[in-house]
C-alpha cells in the first residue's frame, strides 16, 4: 500500500525499516488535515471538524516562544489576543477537543491568520495584551481591562455633596478606589455614608432650603445632619470635610466607627449584620490600599531585576506604565542601562489600572532588587495597608463558604 523500499521477513532490523517506512507515508497523509508534527499525533482522534483541523496550519510558522497572539478575521480584524509562555503550542490548542468553549469555537471558524508579538518575559507579554484589548476591542475576548468599567467612589459637585459611583476617578483625589467590583463600590458608599454622616437622598439640593422640605427619617436617626431642610446651618460641611480626609488621607475614622459595630453585632448573635458590615469596611480598605499603592508607583520611576531560571529579567516602569523589559543571561547593568534612558523619550499617558497593578506584582514578587528608583517609592504611615486584616478575615471566611460548599 505505501510502496515501502524495505519488505518485512520478521527480522528485527528490516522490520523495524519498514515500520519506519510506513509512518513517514501516514504522516504525509495526515498533513493533510493540519497534523505536521509529532506533538498533533495527540490530536488525531479529537473530535473536530477537517475545517478546524486544516486550519492548524496557521501556527506552523508560530514561534515556540513568549509573547502575544492575535487571531485575525476575513477582514483584518482582531477576534482575539490572547498571550502565553509557548506561543506555537497554545496556538495549536485552539484545533484540538481541549478547547471546548461556544464563542472560542465560533472564532476559530472565522479566523484566517495568526499574528505574533515575541516579547523577552512574561510581565511584558501581559501589559501587552492588557494594552492590544483596551485598544482594540476583539469581539472574543470577554476579560477586557476597559477602564470605563473601573469603579470609583466619589463626591459630587453640589451644594451639598453626596457620595456616587463613578466610571473615573475625581480630578481633586477625594475619591476611592479602584474598587474591584460594582457591588464593593455600593458596600463603601453605604460605609462611608453610615460612618460620616453623608447624605443618601439622591436628590440635587441648592444652598437654600426648598420651602416645605421635611427631614428624612436619617435624621431622625442622627444619621444626616439634614441641609435638605436646614441648608448651609445644619453643619453638613463638616461631615464633607471629614469625607473629604478619609479619601485622600487617612480612612481610620470609617474603620473604627464600623468596626465597633461589627463587635457589637457578633455580641448580639447577628451575624449576617456582622459579616456584612465587615464586608464592608473590607471594601473600603481594600480600595484604599489599592490606591495608595498605585499612587506610590505613579510617583516614581524604577528598574529593577529578578532571576528567573537561568537568566536575569530587568524591567522598567515610568510613572505606572511598562517602559520596557530583557532577558539576559549576564551582564544585568549593561541591559539595564538603555531601559533607564527609556524613561526620558516615553510619552506618558494615563496607564491602566490592571497594567500597574501587575507590574506591583511583579515588584512585590521575592527576589526582585531594585537598580534604579527616580523618585520615592513608599507607603504612608497613615495607609490603609495597617487595617488590611479586615480584607483577610473576609477572603478567608468566604474560602471557608466556598470549600463547604464543594
Amino acid at each position: 500500500m505505501f510502496g515501502t523500499r524495505v519488505t518485512p521477513n520478521h527480522r528485527a532490523l528490516e522490520d523495524a525499516r519498514a515500520t519506519g517506512e510506513i509512518l513517514h507515508g501516514m504522516l504525509e497523509r495526515l498533513a493533510a488535515f493540519g497534523i505536521t508534527h509529532r506533538a498533533d499525533l495527540e490530536t488525531l482522534r479529537d473530535p473536530v471538524s477537517d475545517k478546524v483541523r486544516r486550519k492548524a496550519t496557521m501556527a506552523d510558522a508560530v514561534p515556540a516562544k513568549p509573547g502575544v497572539y492575535t487571531f485575525r478575521g476575513p477582514r483584518g480584524e482582531r477576534l482575539y489576543v490572547g498571550t502565553s509562555k509557548n506561543l506555537r503550542s497554545r496556538v495549536k490548542s485552539y484545533f484540538t477537543k481541549a478547547e471546548t468553549r461556544r464563542p472560542i469555537r465560533e472564532m476559530i471558524d472565522l479566523a484566517v491568520s495568526v499574528d505574533t508579538v515575541v516579547c523577552p518575559t512574561e510581565l511584558e507579554a501581559n501589559v501587552l495584551e492588557v494594552r492590544m484589548i483596551n485598544e482594540f476591542r476583539p469581539r472574543y475576548n470577554r476579560r477586557s481591562a476597559r477602564p470605563e468599567r473601573t469603579p470609583w467612589v466619589r463626591l459630587t459637585d453640589e451644594a451639598f455633596p453626596r457620595l456616587v459611583v463613578s466610571r473615573s476617578a475625581a480630578a481633586d483625589g477625594a475619591d476611592l478606589g479602584p474598587l474591584r467590583s460594582a457591588a464593593d463600590a455600593r458596600r463603601a458608599v453605604e460605609a462611608l455614608q453610615h460612618a460620616l454622616g453623608v447624605r443618601t437622598c439622591t436628590t440635587r439640593l441648592t444652598k437654600t432650603p426648598r420651602q416645605g422640605a421635611r427631614a428624612c427619617i436619617q435624621f431622625d436617626l442622627g444619621r444626616c445632619a439634614a441641609p435638605c431642610v436646614l441648608g448651609a446651618e445644619s453643619g453638613y460641611a463638616a461631615a464633607i470635610d471629614a469625607t473629604r480626609d478619609a479619601l485622600r488621607t487617612d480612612i481610620s475614622p470609617v474603620v473604627d466607627a464600623l468596626a465597633g459595630e461589627v463587635a457589637a453585632h457578633a455580641l448580639a448573635e447577628e451575624f449576617e449584620r456582622a459579616a456584612d458590615t465587615r464586608d464592608a469596611i473590607s471594601a473600603v480598605v481594600d480600595a484604599a490600599e489599592r490606591a495608595g499603592r498605585l499612587a506610590s508607583l505613579r510617583a516614581c520611576k524604577i528598574v529593577a531585576v529578578r532571576r528567573v531560571d537561568d537568566a536575569w529579567e530587568p524591567v522598567s516602569s515610568a510613572r505606572g506604565m511598562l517602559v520596557g523589559s530583557a532577558r539576559v543571561r549576564s551582564g544585568v547593568w549593561d541591559a539595564a542601562a538603555p531601559l533607564r534612558r527609556a524613561w526620558d523619550t516615553l510619552e506618558i499617558g494615563g496607564a491602566l489600572v490592571e497594567e500597574q497593578e501587575m507590574i506591583l506584582r511583579w515588584l512585590e514578587r521575592p527576589g526582585v532588587r531594585l537598580l534604579h528608583v527616580d523618585g520615592e517609592w513608599s507607603s504612608p504611615l497613615t495607609s490603609a495597608g495597617r487595617h488590611h486584616r479586615w480584607v483577610d478575615a473576609r477572603r478567608r471566611d468566604h474560602e471557608q463558604v466556598a470549600q463547604s460548599a464543594r
